[in-house]
């Protein structure tokens, strides 16, 4: 399993990001549109520890495999630079464990394991530094992320309390 999670972040950091276009704009300049579709597998590296006092809180991983999939539309307003939209969904699981260093605890606290699931919608710029066949590119945006499913695969009685909009 750890040569499996070395090989996904090794190939994460070569290809964070696959995006397809059914069009070159080598080859048809006068279209100034590409559609596309996009794929990036979403690997938290470190788990989070979250403090809530001296002794108590929350240790927070990545649940099984995350990733991010949809469609892309380009506008080309220059031969390098692209301004882009989409309609993307997301899964983001992931698991949550209580721990307190000094408390006896008559029940085992477990993991809660948390499924949500997105559709995100991005707002991008984007520099082509190499247009062809096999490109490379840098971009920065904003992604508004709204939250279509929640749940709690382990049974939590209490109610979860999430933001129902993300934007990163």
């Amino acid at each position: 399993m750890k040569t499996l999670k070395k090989a996904l972040v090794v190939l994460t950091l070569i290809l964070t990001t696959l995006t397809c276009f059914s069009q070159q704009t080598e080859i048809n300049k006068q279209n100034k549109w590409k559609i596309g579709m996009t794929f990036s597998p979403d690997v938290y590296l470190n788990p989070i520890t979250v403090a809530i006092g001296e002794n108590t809180g929350h240790h927070i991983g990545s649940e099984g495999f995350n990733y991010t999939h949809g469609l892309t539309l380009e506008l080309m307003v220059s031969p390098k630079i692209g301004m882009g939209t989409g309609i993307v969904a997301s899964k983001k699981d992931y698991s949550e464990k209580y721990y307190c260093n000094n408390c006896d605890f008559m029940v085992n606290s477990g993991d809660e394991s948390i499924t949500q699931r997105f559709i995100e919608i991005p707002l991008l710029v984007r520099y082509n530094i190499i247009d062809k066949r096999f490109g490379l590119h840098i971009e920065t945006g904003v992604t508004n992320s709204f939250l279509t499913t929640e749940r709690n695969k382990t049974g939590y009685k209490g109610k979860l309390i999430t933001n129902k909009f993300l934007m990163s």
